[in-house]
């Protein structure tokens, strides 16, 4: 088995060296290799495949999975016997079984999420882009245009069988558990890409704003930021959509974000013109944004 390139852990602990240098990690660690992790100071602890294609429990000197015990250690084993057991399960029992929804690269059934997104946009019609108004002018309404969007996206999405990825609109996280530990329990997001259930499977936040509504800039970025940096989401959106959706929007997105201090790499797309596709135009990275990124 060939041990990661250039790099040989130094760690006390025989089977901690070994672990790191397969290129293994902890909670922070690539999505794609295994990780391990202590729910709460020394245990139990979260053992997870690549992809979030399995999690384990490993309390002690016994190994669950979806809460069965499958292995105890034996006389004369330890925690490190106990936690490799978790992968001679994972490859001799459930790969074969799990293969068919587990995609060999994290990206590969989402590297088209920019194709959908410019696609979806292009086609909200002008009765979802404004909305006409008995005795008056025609005005936009955000909650309009995101549920066109993401029926339109819905059309576009990839079958069940090629991506283990859902798009849901308007989440209420009021109540989840973990997103309470994290400050993000009050949040209700316009549309989530993920896998429900499976943390390490929260792939990419979507907020839409009006561009005459810009007032509500700070929330959205806020909310954006958190996922991004507390709820483990690869991407952040925020989708600017109107007439003004233009450079300066994009400038005074920027200048609220480096107000807040956001380091996170928020993209911002703008959608000036009803027919015509959102575009990339930047992506905040901290106190300069790159455009055009």
């Amino acid at each position: 088995m060939k041990l990661r390139t250039g790099y040989q852990s130094r760690d006390e602990q025989p089977d901690q060296r070994l672990w790191k240098n397969l290129g293994y990690g902890g909670k922070t660690a690539s999505h794609e290799t295994w990780r391990y992790w202590p729910q709460a100071g020394t245990g139990p602890w979260t053992i997870a495949a690549p992809l979030g294609a399995a999690e384990y429990l490993q309390d002690g000197l016994r190994l669950f999975y979806r809460d069965e015990l499958i292995y105890e250690a034996k006389e004369g084993e330890g925690q490190w016997d106990v936690t490799w057991q978790a992968l001679a399960h994972f490859y001799g029992d459930l790969a074969r079984k799990l293969a068919r929804d587990v995609p060999m690269s994290a990206r590969t059934c989402m590297d088209n999420l920019d194709d959908i997104l410019r696609e979806a946009t292009a086609a909200v019609d002008l009765s979802y882009f404004t909305l006409d108004i008995a005795g008056g002018e025609a005005v936009f309404r955000e909650r309009v245009y995101c549920y066109e969007l993401y029926h339109q996206m819905r059309q576009l999405w990839p079958p069940k069988d090629e991506c283990r990825f859902l798009l849901s609109g308007e989440v209420d996280k009021s109540g989840h558990m973990l997103l309470q530990e994290l400050g993000a329990d009050g949040t209700k997001p316009d549309l989530l890409v993920h896998r429900p259930g499976y943390m390490e499977d929260n792939f990419a936040i979507i907020e839409v704003k009006h561009s005459t509504a810009l007032e509500g800039v700070r929330k959205d970025l806020k909310t954006l930021d958190l996922f991004m940096r507390k709820v483990e989401y690869k991407r952040a959106i925020y989708l600017i959509y109107g007439g003004l959706a233009t450079e300066k929007a994009a400038a005074k997105i920027a200048a609220e974000a480096k107000e807040l201090t956001i380091t996170t790499p928020i993209e911002v797309w703008l959608q000036p013109e009803c027919g015509k596709p959102a575009t990339l135009f930047s992506k905040l990275a901290g106190p300069h944004d790159v455009a055009g990124a």
